[in-house]
């Protein structure tokens, strides 16, 4: 006697998990039915028989639903020598409100065919109740509440938006899963799907956007830092001793290998004390650092990736005398730079090699500007800060006029609104996209974000150390560099920690 064994199912894969011809446990959502309903004989040839399914259910919502997939499975048992097959038909692949579907059994042209129904059912809807949190970065634990789940979480998935998210478990009432990477909107909806049946909860996800911390490279020693657009190359400067890294002062170059090669040193300018601050200019694609120094002239020199890395010292007469190389930062192809003892601003056009004075920022006299500058992307506006007091301000660089933001004197860690808002030495700055300026709170080893509404840290705050993670649980070690490459990716110059570390805003 041989056995042909055919699956018959009304479009649903699932039915490959059983396997075999023996009854088996339903794993929810399936709803069994009684084997015996579609048992039939075939007593003449090439007879056709046309059963109902489900006929023998009791027709009450929450035991049949309105709209449920159907499945059957079929062992074909024939008794002669021919191997022929059953041909088996279904006219709906969804059970509808009527709550049923007809199969249509052909039988061979011979006798004495008998069909047993080994399993057959429907797929209960998934329902939707809840999920909590209702907002979380990447990362997080989210709790999925309904009905109909069923306990194979790869019969599943869960969707944030458009993007797919990882089931760590799964029970009939419950899903755990991790919020994925979201690029594409701060809200969106959740969705589960099984089979052909997907839902979505009514209420929005919030996704929440974080700063994740990495290293890129150690035993570095940096301070300040500049990055080209594609986050390929970095150059950066050591300026301070250490005997952990016994290795001459100046400008570096990190590239996307992880090799460290030295540019130039301090001898490059005369009469220099060295180099306070490097940038990359988008416009002419090069690298600038300026050099501490004395007299009418600035002096910088200009780093052209293009020409082998070449290094070039190059002096522009800015008409007053000072003390320069005290900041620098770049935007729309000019360079800006200030005076050290009277806080004077002075722009740099690198393609005629000319500078003119923008106007004077100062307050109380003070003349201790942060090491570095940074101008909002999409405005006129040139950010300073006061580094020994919490004093923030930013000038138009086409009208001079000056605006002060944060006036208070006093240092300290707070954020919140402006006159709120305290720092404790801030170094680097650099903008992103929209806007938002970045500042190194040194002795805070905090990065801090300004926009419109005030100051809020973003990276670190919670005392000093060597820590990867997200935002503020993340920890530095007094920092003094910070650039963005053009796909929003910051890089730190941790410097007492003689880093570079790389944060991702996702």
């Amino acid at each position: 006697m041989k056995y042909i064994i055919l699956y018959g199912m009304c479009v649903i894969a699932q039915m490959l998990l059983f396997t075999g011809c023996e009854d088996k446990e339903q794993v929810s959502p399936y709803l069994a039915l009684d084997k015996d309903e579609l048992s039939q004989s075939f007593a003449a040839a090439a007879s056709t028989k046309e059963i109902t399914l489900f006929s023998n259910l009791e027709v009450t919502t929450g035991i049949f639903p309105a709209e449920a997939t159907a499945w059957c499975r079929f062992s074909l048992k024939n008794i002669t020598e021919d191997e022929s097959v059953l041909t088996i038909s279904v006219d709906e692949n969804t059970v509808k409100q009527g709550r049923k579907a007809t199969i249509t059994l052909t039988a061979p042209d011979y006798r004495n065919v008998k069909v047993d129904v080994i399993q057959s059912g429907i797929i209960l809807p998934i329902r939707l109740t809840e999920f909590e949190p209702q907002n979380g970065g990447k990362g997080d634990i989210v709790t999925l509440k309904g009905e109909n789940f069923g306990d194979i979480a790869a019969n599943l998935r869960v969707s944030f938006g458009t993007t797919v998210a990882e089931i760590l478990s799964a029970s009939d009432t419950e899903l755990q899963v991790k919020v994925p990477k979201i690029t594409n909107s701060e809200t969106c909806k959740i969705s589960v799907k099984l089979d052909k049946m997907e839902e979505a909860y009514t209420d929005d996800f919030m996704y929440e956007k974080r700063w994740w911390i990495e290293n890129l490279k150690v035993d570095v020693l940096p301070s300040a830092i500049a990055v080209d657009d594609a986050g390929k190359n970095i150059l950066f400067l050591r300026r301070f001793p250490d005997d952990r890294i016994p290795v001459e002062l100046g400008l570096y170059r990190l590239s996307e290998t992880g090799e460290v090669s030295f540019l130039a040193g301090y001898d490059r300018v005369a009469g220099g004390y060295g180099f306070t601050s490097v940038v990359y200019d988008n416009v002419s694609k090069k690298f600038y650092t300026i050099a501490e120094c004395g007299g009418t002239a600035i002096q910088l020199i200009v780093v052209d990736p293009a020409n082998n890395w070449s290094t070039e010292v190059k002096a522009v007469e800015a008409g007053i005398d000072g003390y320069w190389g005290v900041g620098l930062t770049t935007s729309k192809g000019k360079l800006y730079t200030r005076q050290g003892w009277t806080n004077t601003v002075i722009e740099i056009d690198p393609s005629a090699w000319t500078a003119k004075t923008i106007g004077l920022v100062e307050r109380h006299g003070s003349q201790e500007f942060s090491t570095a500058l940074a101008v909002a992307t999409g405005t006129n506006n040139l950010y300073v800060q006061i580094r020994s007091t919490s004093e923030l301000a930013y000038i138009d660089v086409t009208t001079g006029e000056v605006t002060w933001l944060n006036t208070s004197t006093e240092t300290g860690y707070w954020d919140g609104a402006f006159g709120e808002a305290r720092f404790l030495r801030g170094e680097q700055m650099c903008s992103d996209d929209e806007g938002n300026i970045y500042i190194v709170d040194q002795d805070n080893h905090a990065i801090r974000m300004v926009n419109d509404t005030g100051v809020s840290t973003v990276i670190g705050g919670n005392g000093s150390g060597a820590v990867n993670g997200v935002g503020k649980d993340a920890k530095l070690c007094a920092p003094s560099g910070l650039c963005m490459d053009a796909n929003g990716v910051m890089y730190i110059g941790d410097t007492w920690n003689a880093s570079i570390r790389k944060a991702v805003f996702e």
